[in-house]
């Protein structure tokens, strides 16, 4: 049978050279001038293709690139699972290659002991699972530098891939709760809530994709702008840190994880929420880890964080479920999953629409159905934490859908004449419609254009 490679694509560089030569397949012809005729006509064979996939091991690894032969499985790992499957094509040594496709290495050398392979098969197989099979390998393995199993070893892992002996977890992400794991669960450190399958990043705090969405989040401290509430939470989007722990720099909302929570809420997935230690005391476990539940994003926005630089910020609300979250030095009168919402005057929103025909303030359009007209009164500074923006009419806007959603998200403004503004162009769409009896507010569209311009 042939060998398994074990390969992290989890650093900074590592990531990096996976979107530059796997996602991003190499075409033959960038490759024809750093390798011999023979060689070259030698790869041509093996690949078959005018495209294939690079990856390339320093020195120091040198030992393991002479274990991997044409037809070993390799398994590239990140964020405690491993993710995409190939076989090897071909292997060669070449530093003007490995300089050509990554550059050199700050030390002086670079990845020329390279080896070839076609695009990877997407796979989602937890570490403990291949832990699990693999003979002497300890439970709580990760991948560090490029591993190559032979023998017995390499078996077990091809059995498992190949579902003889257990069949890999299902690609699909799973939301919701996770049979056998209550609210309140308690686990000893990250490595078990992973294999739980709670959260399984060991270190990132949000598990997701920008394709399926987020599925859970830890809050440990890791942001100094979350805001934890108990059953609503702030919480900070990923980005803008280097090792230290600081905000740096921006946020940007095309991280994955930014994306994944963006996700979450557009198509209102339930996200598992687990505390740490390091979290706000008032809501957090003293030690290890806790799963608190089930919430939903309710809004997203862009925001200027402590450190003044832009960040990301998600609110969660806790779905209501059968156990309460409760502050950690004690009951202080038990209260359902309601503690921070604030309850809106319904009747003022619906005095708000009759004064408008159910039409909308921004494009003039009355949605009529059997049921009757329908519109949305749009809070402009929103409703409960951070912002707490009133409850009141000055604060409103009877808008149609669409036009709820671009001002929820910046897509339009209001200046100080009441020009509508489209964000992205500067485009000027019209004038704001206002009744004589409903006066909107400068105060809180001053606060509107300030966080989306």
């Amino acid at each position: 049978m042939p060998n398994v490679i074990l390969q992290p694509a989890s650093g900074v560089e590592s990531r990096g050279h996976y979107r530059l030569t796997v996602e991003n397949l190499v075409s033959l012809s960038r490759i024809r001038d750093y390798l011999a005729n023979d060689a070259y006509e030698s790869l041509s064979t093996a690949v078959g293709t005018g495209n294939t996939c690079v990856w390339g091991i320093r020195p120091s690894m040198v030992s393991q690139w002479n274990k991997i032969q044409v037809g070993d499985k390799v398994l590239f790992a990140k964020d405690n699972r491993f993710f995409g499957l190939s076989t090897v094509t071909w292997k060669t040594n070449s530093g003007s290659l490995a300089t050509h496709l990554w550059g050199p290495h700050v030390s002086g050398d670079t990845w020329e002991f390279i080896y070839f392979f076609g695009p990877p098969e997407d796979i989602d197989i937890p570490y403990a699972s291949i832990n699990a099979v693999v003979p002497d390998r300890k439970p709580g393995a990760v991948p560090q530098g490029v591993s190559v199993l032979t023998s017995a070893k390499a078996d077990a892992v091809i059995e498992l891939l190949s579902g003889a002996k257990t069949r890999p977890i299902a690609s699909q992400r799973q939301f919701g709760s996770i049979p056998h794991h209550q609210v309140g669960s308690l686990f000893t450190n990250r490595m078990e809530l992973s294999a739980a399958g709670v959260h399984r990043p060991t270190q990132a705090g949000i598990s997701g994709s920008k394709t399926d969405g987020a599925d859970s989040i830890v809050l440990n401290g890791g942001y100094i702008d979350d805001e934890d509430y108990g059953d609503s939470i702030v919480y900070t989007g990923h980005g803008g840190q280097k090792g230290s722990g600081k905000q740096i720099a921006d946020q940007d909302l095309s991280d994955s994880g930014n994306w994944a929570l963006k996700i979450s809420y557009e198509e209102q997935l339930p996200v598992r929420v687990i505390r740490g230690p390091k979290g706000d005391p008032q809501w957090s476990p003293s030690t290890g880890y806790r799963y608190d539940g089930l919430y939903l994003i309710v809004r997203y926005w862009p925001d200027r964080g402590i450190a003044g630089y832009r960040i990301w910020r998600y609110r969660l609300e806790r779905i209501d479920q059968s156990a309460v979250i409760e502050p950690a030095k004690g009951p202080v009168g038990r209260r359902s999953g309601t503690s921070d919402r604030q309850i809106r005057d319904s009747g003022l929103a619906q005095e708000l629409k009759k004064e408008y025909d159910f039409t909308c303030q921004v494009c003039a359009t009355r949605l009529d159905s059997p049921t009757g007209p329908y519109a949305e009164a749009a809070h402009i500074k929103p409703l409960g934490r951070p912002d707490d923006g009133p409850d009141v009419k000055s604060n409103m806007l009877c808008l149609c859908p669409n036009h709820h959603k671009l001002m929820d998200y910046g897509g339009i403004v209001v200046d100080d004449s009441y020009r509508i503004i489209q964000v992205l162009d500067g485009k000027h769409l019209g004038i704001l419609r206002m009744q004589k009896r409903h006066r909107v507010s400068q105060e809180y569209l001053s606060w509107h254009r300030r966080r989306w311009t």
